[in-house]
């Protein structure tokens, strides 16, 4: 995606967010406006995997919906749910409140639930997209049924339950995605992809067994990388962090590679990395290994360049807002000089919106004449005539403001000369 593009995107994100309001929303997806606080308890139990995966595979198949992506989503953003709480307490109120949303509140609350790690893994979110691409679609009657029955499915077998605790030990004792992947795919599909997924017994064994040859003559060193070709959803490396645990060490110390050939299983691997919080150097990559033999440096080096565009986007999200609430603060701040203007009590001589000072209306005259009278006196009237003896000669008036004006005054008719000719005039002097 170029700069441009993504700078348009963010923009228009970043104005949808901030021109929110209550009276012109008409987004039925907005669980500010559509959704429901009416939220009745429901039956919530901790099933194993397996069961839980008969359940979402029986209600999606129940409503009449064929794809593999939808319910498997649905789990995956359930299970990456933010909202974490000591032993899962909080799990039972937050599974009444989900099961309670309308389809389509629902649809968005569960991408809004896959999208707040974006921020922190943008690599693993990108792996996990097959997951949720979906929740972007206008999807039709059918599949709303088939979200709308799977979620409470989900819920009611614990799917909250096994990942809403804040030890990520705790959320590491089952891969749910393996068992809903498995229930959803029919076995002649797995057969057809070769995909067989380790059963969690045999995966703790194998853990069990490598980290006893690694241990055994003290080889067993903090920062190792371990990569796994055919990771499927991530089993044995759950397997292994668990074990890491019981010895007291941080998965997170240790690098994880999974590669996987089914996007559909390389976006639960994705998944699980961040649900198991197996660490900063747990990645996902997607392709053949057998046809792409440095499949593993070009997932490493994907991920550092979607760290880079993710710094890049968040830079022109703090910037949008910076400017946006830049505009917003100047509005307002006018808007109440605005008000402020408007509440000044009117007195003598004011206008009504407290502005510049008006004449007062002098008796007798119209407020019309009032203000042309105004207008043609910017300065105090000055009225000076200077009259002059009667003789003949210029007399000069001042008229107001403007420059004086020479005018010739004519003497009266009484005293004016007799014309006559010239030469006589002169012979009489």
């Amino acid at each position: 995606m170029s700069a441009d593009s993504t700078a348009a995107l963010v923009s228009e994100a970043i104005d949808q967010v901030l021109t929110h309001r209550e009276r012109n929303c008409t987004d039925p997806s907005c669980a500010r406006h559509a959704g429901t606080t009416d939220c009745p308890p429901i039956t919530v139990s901790r099933s194993p995997g397996s069961v839980l995966g008969e359940a979402v595979a029986e209600a999606w198949h129940a409503a009449g919906g064929s794809r593999l992506d939808i319910p498997a989503g649905v789990v995956a953003a359930l299970a990456l749910w933010p909202q974490k709480s000591p032993g899962a307490e909080a799990a039972d109120t937050i599974a009444a409140y989900i099961a309670a949303q309308p389809p389509r509140v629902l649809v968005r609350g569960l991408a809004e639930s896959a999208d707040f790690y974006w921020g922190l893994r943008p690599d693993l979110w990108t792996a996990a997209r097959p997951l949720f691409d979906w929740t972007r679609e206008d999807l039709n009657d059918t599949e709303l049924a088939g979200v709308r029955a799977v979620a409470p499915a989900a819920l009611r077998h614990g799917v909250l339950q096994h990942t809403g605790d804040t030890d990520p030990a705790e959320r590491s004792r089952i891969d749910l995605l393996s068992w809903v992947i498995t229930s959803l795919r029919h076995h002649h599909s797995r057969r057809s992809l070769g995909e067989y997924h380790t059963p969690p017994d045999i995966s703790e064994l194998l853990a069990a067994v490598l980290a006893a040859d690694n241990g055994a003559g003290g080889n067993r060193r903090r920062g190792e990388w371990a990569l796994e070709p055919a990771a499927g959803t991530g089993g044995l490396f759950r397997s292994a962090a668990q074990d890491l645990r019981r010895d007291g060490e941080d998965p997170a110390e240790r690098g994880w590679i999974m590669l996987e050939l089914d996007p559909l299983a390389a976006a639960g691997a994705a998944v699980n990395a961040l649900v198991w919080e197996l660490g900063p150097r747990a990645f996902v990559g997607c392709g053949d290994v057998l046809a792409q033999l440095d499949l593993a440096e070009d997932t490493l080096a994907k991920a550092r360049d979607m760290a880079r565009h993710r710094d890049d986007v968040m830079k022109l999200i703090g910037f949008a807002i910076a400017t946006r609430t830049t505009d917003q603060l100047l509005d307002a701040l006018t808007a109440s000089r605005w008000r402020l203007a408007r509440s000044t009590p009117r007195g003598p001589g004011l206008k009504e919106d407290g502005g510049s000072p008006r004449p007062p209306r002098e008796p007798g005259r119209s407020p019309g004449a009032a203000r042309r009278h105004a207008r043609a006196q910017p300065y105090p009237r000055v009225r000076a005539d200077l009259r002059m003896p009667r003789r003949r000669g210029p007399v000069v008036l001042a008229h107001r403001h403007r420059a004086p004006v020479l005018r010739t005054r004519a003497l009266p008719r009484r005293s004016r000369p007799k014309a006559g000719p010239p030469d006589q005039s002169a012979a009489h002097r």
